[in-house]
């Protein structure tokens, strides 16, 4: 970073873009493609997400350790996962920088952005909360339908360096 200040800075408010206008999506409790769509989605195919099910598709034999002691998923266990997204106090701030800033530009806020840090504020820990909600509620169900759990870790230093060395670049330096 401190080799290409302007471009991080550049590549930060990307991304940082990115997130908003995903969260939002992601998020919206009337969106066609987020999490509370996918939870509508779950409620009516239930059936797939049993036991038996699970059984079946990945082809565990009886008294096999991942299906001993699992919980059917219903209806309340789904409005429960609902409530979670609904409790992410971020949820505002994500709509309201969509929609006067970064989706669309609103001259209030455009010309004045320290509105935003006052009005809608989105704090680090406020994206790993939203993060965690949404990577708890994915992998649950997944785990349930074909027993895999996933994991969100971060790159270090060592892995960008592996990554930039595979592709033919000799590390830092023009």
């Amino acid at each position: 970073m401190n080799l290409a200040p302007a471009f991080f800075q550049v590549t930060e408010d990307a991304l940082f873009t990115a997130i908003v206008l995903w969260a939002d999506k992601l998020f919206d409790e009337k969106g066609e493609c987020g999490l509370f769509n996918f939870l509508t989605f779950i409620e009516y195919n239930r059936k797939w997400l049993s036991v038996a099910e699970l059984q079946h598709r990945r082809e565990y034999p009886d008294g096999h350790w991942m299906l001993d002691g699992r919980t059917q998923i219903t209806a309340s266990s789904i409005d429960a996962d609902r409530q979670k997204i609904r409790k992410l106090e971020a949820l505002k701030s994500f709509r309201l920088r969509r929609d006067k800033f970064h989706g669309h530009f609103d001259r209030e806020y455009f010309f004045d952005r320290s509105r935003l840090a006052v009005e809608a504020p989105i704090k680090w820990s406020d994206l790993e909360e939203a993060g965690i909600v949404m990577g708890s509620i994915l992998n649950d169900y997944s785990v349930d339908f074909d027993g895999v759990s996933y994991s969100g870790e971060t790159l270090n230093i060592g892995d960008l360096e592996a990554l930039l060395s595979h592709a033919g670049h000799k590390g830092p330096g023009p």
